[in-house]
């Protein structure tokens, strides 16, 4: 089944955003740029029709034996209609308490521009 106009997906993107980030798979993300630790801007191959597109998003830990690791989408930073800038961050303590910027191995993002 296909999906079209607001109900289809505009684009998407799983990516590993450790050491040099590399896009895993997409549809409609032209590249993927590292502005330092956690802080990533994903660059779209079409320009999305608006900027209030909707976005879901998800970030693996990394794998700690200590306390949480907890990562997701912290701060929206830019969003246009031709990229989209974001954080993720994380703590290993158990209190959840020190968020910082991290690199995770596993981001999924999704946007939606109906």
């Amino acid at each position: 089944m296909a999906f079209y106009g607001q109900n289809a997906c505009s684009a998407w993107v799983r990516m590993d955003g450790t050491g040099t980030v590399t896009i895993d798979r997409d549809y409609n993300v032209s590249s993927v740029t590292d502005n330092g630790t956690g802080d990533y801007t994903i660059n779209f191959s079409s320009s999305l029709a608006n900027n209030t597109y909707s976005v879901g998003g998800f970030a693996h830990r990394n794998g700690s034996t200590s306390g949480r690791v907890i990562c997701h989408i912290d701060l929206i930073n830019t969003q246009s209609t031709s990229s989209y800038r974001f954080n993720v961050s994380g703590t290993t303590n158990a209190q959840v308490v020190g968020l910082s910027n991290v690199d995770t191995d596993r981001i999924y993002l999704q946007f939606f521009n109906g």
